[in-house]
């Protein structure tokens, strides 16, 4: 019987980011995509991140882009990371 599997994409802010502000989340979800498998089955995803994936929201509401190096984590629902 096939099943459903969602596969997320998170980016994670610079270190030093985070340790100025605290309030910086610790991820962000970016882009995700719900997939049906069969079982023991696989699926490629592709997703493709911009600029502006690699931006934060500042005191003004105006999202930022925030240069630094950043994490991309790839995970499922159950938060399994799959590709860091």
């Amino acid at each position: 019987k096939e099943a459903a599997e969602s596969i997320l994409v998170y980016v994670i802010p610079p270190a030093d980011v985070s340790a100025q502000d605290p309030s910086t989340p610790m991820r962000v979800l970016r882009q995700f995509e719900k997939v049906s498998l069969a079982p023991f089955g696989s699926h490629v995803v592709d997703f493709t991140l911009d600029q502006s994936d690699f931006s934060l929201v500042n005191e003004k509401g105006v999202a930022v882009i925030t240069p630094g190096q950043w994490t991309v984590q790839v995970a499922n629902l159950s938060r399994e990371i799959i590709v860091q």
